[in-house]
């Protein structure tokens, strides 16, 4: 969280309140900062859910797309793990086209053989409505982490200058709603997800090595 906010602080002389919001590969943290003029951060509150990560969101459209085949061809997908593997690959790459645009088509060809010996393909269609259905149970686990971290900083959320979205998952459309619900205005779109704690730590380093940054 810190170097996120530092990426984001670069360059401003204000005090500022910031919300790291921060979803990946391992879990789901949300950090209050207190940023002084001075480059100083101090941590007020943080929470999370550290069962709660990207890939249970690829997980839901695996499980998705599994069924519907298994429906259609009566074959269970679960059994092959080389079938699998390609599902997983075109998973997460339905899960990060939903962000830009409404109905992604996952087409797999030749995933597998029926019993004629006949090769069958894949091919199923997931809307961006439908995805935040299948998952919205994680997206709502998102929210009292949130609203944990903001009651335990003491703050108000009006007092919040901006969140900060940290890791590749939090491009979902839903948690960007999320944050408007909850605090009333967009996050930062100018610090980039997935490189904000990588230009984070380099600007400490910066700062160790005594660069005027």
């Amino acid at each position: 969280p810190t170097a996120a906010s530092l990426a984001y602080w670069e360059g401003k002389k204000d005090d500022e309140k910031i919300v790291v919001f921060d979803l990946w590969w391992g879990t789901f943290d949300v950090t209050v900062l207190d940023i002084g003029s001075e480059g100083t951060f101090q941590v007020l509150s943080s929470s999370g859910d550290t069962q709660l990560w990207g890939a249970d969101w690829d997980q839901r459209i695996i499980n998705y797309v599994v069924d519907a085949f298994k429906a259609k061809e009566g074959i269970d997908l679960r059994d092959n793990a080389m079938a699998m593997q390609r599902v997983k690959d075109e998973a997460e790459k339905a899960k990060k086209q939903l962000s830009s645009v409404e109905r992604v088509d996952i087409s797999i060809p030749f995933i597998t053989t029926g019993t004629d010996g006949l090769p069958r393909n894949l091919d199923e269609s997931l809307t961006r409505a439908q995805f935040e259905n299948i998952t919205s149970d994680l997206f709502d686990r998102c929210k009292d982490p949130v609203l944990r971290a903001l009651q335990d900083s003491k703050l108000d959320k009006s007092e919040i200058k901006e969140i900060i979205l940290v890791w590749g998952s939090t491009r979902m459309l839903k948690v960007k709603s999320i944050v408007r619900d909850i605090f009333g205005k967009e996050p930062k779109s100018t610090v980039n997800p997935d490189e904000a704690v990588a230009q984070g730590a380099a600007i400490q380093w910066g700062i160790v090595q005594g660069d005027d940054l």
